[in-house]
């Protein structure tokens, strides 16, 4: 259940010894990471915990910075998602969710799988997800992910072998003429330096880089939700500006429709004016909405 203030929930001892007995009794188990796992930086602790339960891996948008092109991970969850993901979720006996507060863009078309499964929560906040959730709160997630990866390899004596699972994509229709979505995004995440932050718009462009860009660069994010168009620009930008302070700035990386461009597009003239380090790819499709 989703325990209130002043109603205890189970411990993250508690939580190490379930999933030790669940991998014991050979149980499906599935890791299901968000956007507060990335902004924690918990990409490896994530793993090692993985690797511990030899469980496979799925992302919110908002976590998608934590997958890997590896065996094990199953892709992105959620209204522009993988199927992958879905079959992953749908196929597991229990799921550990890492900072996803499960909202409905992150859980769309899943809460019939979802009600069925054996659900533990950790992070800050409790999961937006109704009905029985365990909630672990977590102030440092990533040192709590890290304890519990380091509390199943003590008890478990070594890793469990990972399921091997390919990433299925929705199939993008071939374009009229030049470089179709999927080609032009494959293209542009080759180019990426490594650990770059990347803005993705809504709507096609944000589909077509949730599915198809590659995974293993810096913190991405998606604009979804209500009113999301446009978005990244602005927030891109944003971040763009703060990252020209530091003292090895970043440069972001912004990909986005020409319908975001149409609504967001003269934020360009405060990226200029702050002299801020960052890329506007456009995908122009000539096309309104997926």
């Amino acid at each position: 259940m989703q325990h209130g203030i002043g109603v205890p929930g189970p411990t993250l001892f508690a939580v190490a010894d379930e999933l030790c007995a669940l991998a014991e009794s050979d149980a499906r188990l599935l890791i299901w990471v968000g956007d507060e796992a990335s902004r924690a930086k918990a990409g490896r602790p994530v793993e090692a915990l993985a690797d511990a339960l030899g469980a496979v891996v799925v992302a919110a948008p908002g976590g998608r910075d934590l997958l890997r092109d590896a065996d094990g991970f199953a892709g992105v969850t959620g209204v522009m998602g993988h199927p992958s993901a879905h079959r992953a979720i749908a196929d597991a006996d229990a799921c550990l969710v890492l900072g996803c507060r499960m909202t409905m863009t992150d859980r769309a078309g899943l809460d019939e799988a979802l009600g069925r499964l054996r659900l533990i929560h950790l992070g800050a906040e409790p999961p937006r997800m109704p009905g029985d959730v365990d909630h672990v709160p977590c102030t440092d997630l990533a040192a709590a992910i890290s304890r519990l990866a380091g509390g199943v390899r003590r008890r478990l004596g070594h890793d469990r072998p990972r399921e091997a699972v390919s990433v299925t994509h929705l199939i993008v229709p071939p374009g009229r003429a030049g470089l179709d979505m999927r080609t032009a995004v494959e293209e542009i995440g080759r180019a990426l330096p490594p650990d770059t932050p990347v803005f993705a718009d809504a709507g096609n462009a944000g589909a077509a880089a949730i599915h198809h860009l590659p995974c293993g660069h810096g913190r991405f994010v998606v604009a979804l939700g209500m009113g999301g168009m446009g978005y990244a620009i602005a927030a891109g930008i944003g971040n763009a500006i703060d990252s020209a302070a530091c003292e090895k700035p970043k440069r972001t990386v912004v990909i986005a429709g020409d319908g975001a461009f149409f609504m967001h597009g003269m934020e360009i003239h405060t990226a200029v004016e702050h002299s801020a380090p960052v890329t506007l790819v456009l995908l122009n499709n000539n096309a309104h909405a997926m």
